[in-house]
């Protein structure tokens, strides 16, 4: 089959999911989109695209499974200790200074990066006053972020990537086991709220004195990384923190809109 053709098939997939869940499957990168519907033909056991973006049309639920293979899969807690001890150190003496911490974390998948950001403030005495906001585009990630689970697995390595990242105190005393999985702590889970969100359709949804928005990008085209810089720089109060990932850097047409406050943790201050 032609790639012309495979292309034709894929730009299916794409309107079936505009239509049906409102999420805009072009504006991700076409090999990383070719890849991941690829996946789920697999997984459905379908002849090709084409079948794929059939089915897609007539049951939401393959849609939502579509949309679900396009989210950041790997995350963590403490995923990258040496970003959350810089975040402790350069950034939260900015936050304090403001009494009040409201942050955006975009692109959220299962919620790890907004449970290690509560963790962080609630140790540098900030988690009163903090307020976290989580968004993705997928329906089934956000629901497992709203319970607060995390894989019990797991708990010994987030353990020891807490104390990489400088953490305080036991681990153990954020979360409880139910046998099968580990739960965050209600302590935590009620500072946090979570919603569907599509980065690349450029909405706001509201002013932050922080925005996280790590190893989200590099899965966009260029085009629409530009628009998504534009949306973070405007959903940033001046002074702002802004939080990208190793592997992302701000454009050229963004960077007199922010101080550099940690290049190795991409960590940027939103100017005046």
């Amino acid at each position: 089959m032609d790639a012309a053709r495979l292309d034709g098939e894929l730009d299916l997939v794409i309107e079936a999911v505009r239509r049906v869940s409102g999420v805009e499957l072009g504006s991700y990168a076409r090999t990383t989109l070719r890849r991941r519907v690829d996946e789920v033909v697999r997984a459905e056991r379908l002849a090709g695209r084409a079948a794929l973006g059939e089915l897609a049309a007539r049951r939401p639920e393959v849609a939502e499974r579509i949309v679900a293979a396009m989210r950041v899969n790997v995350t963590a807690m403490f995923r990258d200790p040496h970003f959350f001890r810089a975040f402790r150190l350069a950034a939260v003496p900015r936050l304090r200074a403001e009494g009040a911490v409201r942050a955006w974390h975009a692109g959220c998948a299962t919620g790890e990066e907004v449970w290690s950001h509560a963790i962080v403030l609630q140790e540098e005495g900030l988690g009163d006053v903090a307020r976290f906001y989580g968004t993705d585009v997928s329906a089934p990630a956000l629901l497992r972020a709203q319970r607060g689970l995390l894989p019990l697995d797991r708990m010994r390595e987030y353990t020891a990537a807490h104390y990489r990242a400088g953490g305080r105190g036991d681990f153990s005393s954020y979360y409880a086991t139910d046998g099968a999985a580990a739960v965050v702590r209600s302590s935590l889970r009620h500072r946090a709220a979570f919603g569907r969100h599509d980065l690349a359709s450029g909405e706001r949804v509201g002013t932050f004195d922080a925005v996280f928005c790590r190893n989200v990008l590099i899965y966009f085209e260029g085009a629409v990384q530009e628009r998504v810089h534009g949306l973070l720089a405007r959903s940033l109060r001046p002074g702002g923190i802004l939080a990208l990932g190793p592997g992302e850097a701000l454009p050229d047409s963004f960077r007199s809109a922010y101080e550099t406050l940690d290049d190795r943790a991409k960590l940027y201050v939103r100017r005046e």
